[in-house]
């Protein structure tokens, strides 16, 4: 009996041990469930702002426009969020599902499914179109003297055959001012060329955007703010019996320092110092989105204005999404959008996931296919876009 009775007080020790171990593990289990579902609930609500940070302009609530920036983390962020929890807890998963479908319109923004099986009208012909940043030809990732940089990206775009190449950061020293750019107009076979510095010439030498073109050119001008370097250039080309508008930007840069840079790739909040860090870049980019408005109002009063057909090329230093991209759609088409796949990451620096180079367009005519070439030779990439178009012989 007395053996009996303590092989049953160990049964029920036994039980009640595994029953507080079931309910400390639930406790914790509990515990973490709540923890996620808050991280939840503030990158749903983040997404959101995200979005929404798009349609209010800068000036009026600068916080939502750096929101926008975060938008294809906050995304992906979401995106998991959803399949985490139809794994564990499917009742939750309506919180990132709901954020998603609330945002839908937003996604074909940044992200693309397109195919290539573009075929040509043969009553059109192929207008051939090259964006790039060239980042003053002195790749600063690049180990090489800038001659060699400079030389690589002669070089790809002589084998581009461009009708149109559309460069910002145009970088030449030379005694004699402009003959480089007059080298550079010959080299690539271009029939005219308009050049503008950001801030005039400097000691023999250039920085600044310039449209290389196979058309004659019969106007050209333009972009300033008062107290700030030139952001725009256009040129109106005749083809044919038509004319084109071209205008190549350039917006302002946010003026991130490389210390800047790899502390946004590396975040660490150890000490006080590192906070007044994201102070500075929040200031930072904060002054750069208001500009950016202002400019973008200015390049789209030129739009508007135009009496011509329009393409539109060059670094927005801005997201999809952001304000300034919301007010180039109001009268422009995305060539990506139209034809692109992925998310066309121009950026080529540390930071991830930024589209920030456009070709865009107005007019009758077609985007026949859009690139996106992974290159090296400077901290953006270059995009390639050829126009069907019909013009008048």
């Amino acid at each position: 009996m007395l053996t009996r009775s303590v092989e049953r007080q160990n049964s029920l020790f036994t039980i009640q041990n595994k029953t507080l171990a079931s309910l400390k593990k639930n406790k914790k289990s509990n515990f973490l469930t709540y923890g996620l579902l808050i991280l939840n609930i503030l990158l749903a609500a983040l997404y959101g702002l995200s979005i929404v940070g798009g349609m209010v302009p800068p000036s009026k609530f600068a916080l939502l426009s750096v929101l926008v920036v975060f938008f294809p983390l906050l995304f992906f962020s979401n995106l998991f969020f959803i399949l985490f929890w139809l794994l564990f807890h499917q009742k939750y998963a309506i919180l990132s599902l709901v954020a998603l479908l609330l945002g839908f319109h937003s996604i074909p923004d940044h992200f693309a499914f397109n195919h290539s099986g573009a075929t040509s009208d043969s009553t059109s012909a192929l207008l051939k179109v090259v964006s790039y940043n060239v980042q003053r030809f002195s790749n600063s990732n690049d180990e090489r003297k800038p001659n060699s940089t400079k030389q690589d990206i002669m070089h790809f775009l002589l084998k581009q055959k461009p009708d149109i190449a559309c460069l910002q950061e145009y970088h030449s020293k030379n005694q004699s001012l402009y003959g480089p750019l007059k080298s550079t107009q010959k080299y690539l076979n271009t029939g005219s060329y308009f050049f503008q510095s950001y801030f005039g010439p400097r000691h023999n030498e250039l920085i600044g955007l310039v449209i290389f073109s196979k058309f004659k050119k019969i106007n050209n001008g333009y972009l300033k703010l008062k107290k700030y370097r030139t952001f725009a250039v256009y040129s109106d080309l005749l083809i044919g019996k038509d004319t084109i508008r071209v205008i190549n930007i350039h917006l302002a840069s946010i003026s991130l320092k490389p210390n800047d840079i790899d502390f946004v790739a590396n975040p660490a909040f150890t000490e006080k110092s590192e906070c007044s860090h994201v102070k500075k870049i929040y200031h930072k980019m904060v002054k750069a989105y208001i500009l950016h408005e202002k400019q973008m109002k200015a390049v789209m009063d030129l739009v508007k204005s135009s009496p011509y057909q329009v393409i539109l090329c060059g670094d927005m230093n801005d997201t999809p999404g952001s304000y300034s991209y919301r007010m180039a759609l109001q009268q422009l088409t995305d060539t990506f959008k139209a034809k692109g796949s992925g998310m066309s990451i121009s950026y080529a620096g540390h930071l991830p996931f930024l589209r920030i180079d456009y070709i865009m367009k107005k007019g009758k005519f077609k985007t026949f296919d859009y690139q996106r070439i992974k290159i090296h030779f400077s901290d953006h990439y270059p995009l390639v876009v050829r126009f069907q178009i019909a013009f008048t012989k």
